[in-house]
């Protein structure tokens, strides 16, 4: 029995690291941005640290670089449902026409979180959550045993977002009557040029 438990703790894949070797070109654009180190780092939407290896005689002058570069983003904490995402002023501003950061509150391998990055929206959810929301998504990766977590990723974007069209006001339905629930949300505009809605307390 002990031996059984220990499997089912452990069924989900272990955290990945991703180490990348090569020379970094000369020069950044965008062609250079279609090929490793930099698919491997943008392919992870909420990357926590990404460590760089370099020579002592370019790593003060590659540090003082992205020091000027990097300028620290503002965020702030915000209080709403997943339907005020698709209520017209927010939607049309801050989804159609900026570029913003949502996070949910709550564990991914275990709650219900949602994120929002470049305009597509993920919902991680547990299994009777994605039966009753009337969505198309796939099993996830992660989060224990087989078939227990499910993720729905939502392009806002596409030309068929918007209100009154038929898929639209699906995820309308579904954020009214499934996800009814009220979260807190990490909120970040990263043009940096307006507040966020509601005078959202800061963290």
């Amino acid at each position: 029995m002990a031996q059984l438990l220990n499997k089912l703790a452990h069924a989900g894949p272990d955290a990945k690291c991703y180490i990348t070797c090569g020379t970094l070109p000369a020069t950044l654009g965008p062609e250079t941005l279609n090929q490793r180190p930099y698919t491997t780092i943008r392919g992870h939407v909420y990357n926590q640290q990404v460590d760089l290896l370099l020579p002592d005689e370019i790593c003060e002058l590659v540090q003082n670089r992205l020091s000027e570069q990097l300028k620290p983003l503002r965020y702030h904490r915000i209080f709403m449902g997943l339907k005020d995402i698709l209520e017209k002023e927010f939607y049309n501003h801050y989804i159609r026409q900026r570029n913003i950061l949502l996070l949910s509150d709550g564990r991914i391998d275990v709650d219900d979180v949602y994120c929002l990055y470049d305009g597509t929206l993920y919902l991680f959810l547990k299994k009777d959550t994605y039966e009753k929301a009337g969505l198309v998504g796939k099993q996830a990766t992660f989060g224990g045993r087989k078939k227990e977590r499910w993720v729905i990723e939502l392009n806002l974007r596409e030309p068929h977002m918007i209100h009154g069209r038929k898929a639209f006001d699906r995820l309308v339905w579904s954020f009214t009557n499934v996800f009814k629930q009220q979260n807190a949300w990490l909120f970040c505009d990263l043009q940096q040029g307006s507040s966020p809605p509601g005078g959202p307390s800061h963290f």
